[in-house]
């Protein structure tokens, strides 16, 4: 169980630099709709990474 926990983490901690990453490098080229839905991704994987880490089980 705590190896699957573990996976999960890394999966959002590269998701989360990889979506920090796109955005600094296009964020000015996408459009608005695009960006905000990319920006509530961010927040989404953070909470859900936060939560993994305070709660493993």
């Amino acid at each position: 169980m705590m190896r699957e926990v573990e996976e999960r983490i890394s999966k959002l901690e590269l998701s989360i630099e990889i979506l920090k990453d796109h955005l600094k490098k296009y964020g000015h080229r996408i459009e608005p709709k695009a960006y905000n839905y990319i920006k509530n991704q961010i927040e989404s994987y953070k909470l859900e990474l936060q939560i993994r880490k305070d709660y493993p089980i």
